[in-house]
């Protein structure tokens, strides 16, 4: 007979055991679970399915925290997201786990040169090849470092010696296409291409690479024929690869000038919350001539993204070139831009408010209180005469639009008794000081085509680049003129340096090539100055910014550069014995002498009309010295015009209205024509 103790016993030992089992099966199923959460992390993340993957990674973690593949899955699909930062977090986290993993220590590396933290990425590569020289992964890694600064030979080599330990690696042949159709060496890249498609005919995104590399080279039925065979090869517009074909086509489509179709591809996106899609759905808005859905789809972006200037420029870019209709989106254009002048002249960024208030102008330049706005900066500057001028302007622009211009009229007749401009009243310009155009250098802006970067903001660089000539032209050394030679605030649109060399050739003192790029939170802008003569490089320049106002910021600061680069001159407007009238004064930055920053009367070079020429030495300026005629020293200046006094070269007075002056120093010595009349001289040298 078993007693009660032993039964006890019994059941002890029983429910210990059913315990045990019953953790070991939790533990497994829970294991199993983990192990099936990770293949659909990995299933979606081979799919393009980057969400879908973040779940089903983030699921296998919960069920097994220490799961590395699933950990690793997690950074690959954040990286691939651009969520950089959360993907460096999941490093860390992985690194608790598994210190010292090679394949953790690369996908790190990644996501620092992703950060910018590009030299710690650098050490990451040279330390795992200093264990595993043949190591195809570090080696590629590496590449991509030194090809991201800049490195393009040291990016090659290293990309080869990664392709020699690991051949065909899909990544590595995507790499290089990219590296040589930065620089449009399709002599190289089209061979590397063509081996990923043979190595790889059915993968997604070496189909995209062939497709954005044939459009680069507007060979636009290749770049089609393998968007459709991505079409073939996905599940339709469910899938959630399909949306960057249906973008790439659409943009696509516009290039080919063929905006009907770029919509086609673009329906249902209405309904999106993509930016970057509604941005190219709003160009093929305007592109049909449906500027009301243009300017309703833009309205939407900035409602979701107050802060995307581009998408601000696109919208006032239809809105600057018209005078009248979409009188909703006029006022709240010119109120964004009255808002954030305000910002700037309550920090006494009086440049940056007036530039902002100009634009506001533009935009709806009938709007009386607008102009005041504008017009009482310019007073508060210290510029009375240039405040009487703008509220002249203003007056004939309303009043040229039927508009309400009573208030510039009462502020006018208040300044009827106020005291006038001294230089103009003695030289007779006091009517009207501000009639002369101030002498500048003419300059044409053109965009490279070819060079864009602009992910979010697909086509954006025309918009870009005549907001960029709008920002050039307000500086008083610059006059932006067309590509045909024509006074308008018109930009050209190249393919390449050579075409813009052209272009501009006899038309314009300078050109200017610029190229633009953006991240998600950064913008860049590269203006390269050539001399339109000879097509010389005159300088490189360039911003990168982030945060609020990046871009204005950028453009502001790129045309500050180049114009400093530039000879400043003038003109003159009249002459009296030795004292001569110049066309500038203190609104352009014209100073004399105690008054100017340096403190110094230095003298000022005085050419013959038209023979001071841009060029490569050293003072920008070239001439010869029969053509220098003598020296000027500012003496008096108001805000319109200036006077100085003009000292000849030698014994005889050549000067003449419509002379130049520039803000370069005398020769040492000159050759004068004291000794020789110089009529008979022409005449002599006239004989054939």
């Amino acid at each position: 007979m078993i007693s009660r103790g032993s039964l006890k016993v019994g059941y002890s030992i029983f429910l210990i055991f059913f315990v045990f089992i019953f953790f070991i099966a939790l533990e497994t199923a829970s294991a199993q679970d983990a192990r099936s959460y990770y293949e659909g992390g990995r299933e979606a993340l081979a799919s393009g399915d980057l969400h879908e993957a973040v779940h089903s990674f983030r699921s296998a973690l919960n069920s097994n925290p220490a799961y590395l593949e699933a950990r690793l899955g997690m950074i690959e699909a954040y990286f691939l997201l651009t969520e950089y930062n959360e993907a460096y977090r999941e490093v860390e986290t992985a690194h608790v786990y598994a210190p010292g993993n090679r394949e953790l220590s690369l996908l790190e590396a990644r996501i620092l040169v992703a950060l910018g933290r590009d030299e710690e990425a650098a050490e990451i590569y040279r330390d795992i090849l200093n264990k595993r020289p043949h190591d195809a992964e570090a080696n590629r890694g590496l590449a991509e470092y030194y090809a991201i600064n800049g490195q393009k030979e040291l990016a090659e080599r290293t990309f080869d010696r990664s392709l020699r330990y690991s051949p065909g690696n899909k990544r590595v042949l995507m790499h290089l296409v990219l590296l040589y159709d930065e620089s449009l060496d399709r002599e190289k890249s089209e061979p590397v291409l063509l081996e990923a498609l043979r190595l790889f005919p059915n993968d997604y995104y070496v189909r995209i690479l062939a497709a954005e590399h044939y459009s680069l080279y507007n060979e636009w039925e290749k770049s089609a024929e393998h968007l459709k065979r991505i079409i073939s090869m996905i599940e339709g517009p469910e899938d959630p690869r399909y949306r960057r074909v249906a973008m790439l086509n659409a943009s696509i489509a516009l290039k080919m000038g063929n905006p009907q179709a770029a919509l086609e591809n673009l329906k249902g996106v209405e309904r999106d919350v993509d930016t970057g899609a509604l941005f190219l759905l709003a160009r093929a808005s305007r592109a049909t001539g449906d500027e009301k859905k243009a300017q309703a789809v833009m309205e939407r972006i900035i409602s979701m993204r107050p802060d995307d200037e581009i998408a601000r420029m696109f919208r006032e870019e239809y809105l600057v070139r018209t005078t009248s209709g979409f009188e909703n989106y006029r006022q709240d254009a010119s109120s964004w831009h009255i808002s954030a002048g305000r910002r700037y002249e309550e920090n006494f960024f009086y440049k940056r408010a007036l530039a902002e208030y100009r634009r506001a102008r533009l935009i709806d330049g009938t709007d009386a209180d607008i102009w005041i706005t504008y017009a009482e900066l310019i007073r508060k500057m210290g510029f009375p005469e240039k405040y009487r001028d703008a509220l002249k302007g203003a007056l004939i622009e309303l009043e040229g639009a039927g508009a309400d211009s009573s208030g510039i009229r009462r502020k006018i007749s208040l300044l009827n008794h106020s005291r006038r401009d001294g230089v103009a009243a003695d030289w007779g310009y006091e009517d009207d000081p501000w009639k002369e155009e101030p002498s500048s250098w003419n300059v044409t802006v053109f965009v490279n085509e070819q060079e864009q970067s602009l992910p979010y903001h697909a086509g954006a660089a025309p918009t870009l680049g005549y907001f960029f000539a709008d920002a050039a032209d307000m500086s008083p050394r610059l006059r932006i003129i067309d590509p045909d030679g024509g006074f308008g605030l018109e930009i050209g649109t190249v393919s390449s340096f050579a075409e813009a060399f052209r272009i501009s050739r006899g038309k314009s003192d300078y050109f200017i090539l610029v190229d633009f790029f953006e991240t998600e939170r950064s913008f860049g802008v590269a203006a390269d100055l050539y001399l339109s003569r000879t097509g010389e490089l005159m300088g490189r320049f360039g911003e990168l910014r982030t945060g609020r106002g990046m871009v204005g910021d950028a453009f502001s600061q790129t045309v500050m550069e180049i114009e400093s680069a530039l000879p400043d001159k003038m003109r003159i407007l009249a002459i009296d014995g030795n004292r001569i009238l110049l066309d500038k004064g203190r609104w352009y930055g014209v100073r004399a002498g105690s008054e100017a920053e340096e403190e110094t009367e230095e003298p000022l070079l005085v050419l013959k009309k038209g023979k001071g020429r841009p060029g490569s030495v050293e003072n920008g300026i070239e001439y010869s010295l029969r053509d220098y005629l003598g020296t000027a020293t500012i003496n008096r200046v108001s805000e319109s015009l200036c006077e100085a006094e003009f000292e000849k070269a030698g014994d005889f007075n050549f000067v003449a209205a419509g002379d130049e002056v520039f803000h370069l120093p005398p020769p040492e010595s000159a050759e004068t024509d004291s000794l020789l009349d110089p009529a008979f001289r022409n005449r002599l040298l006239s004989v054939p």
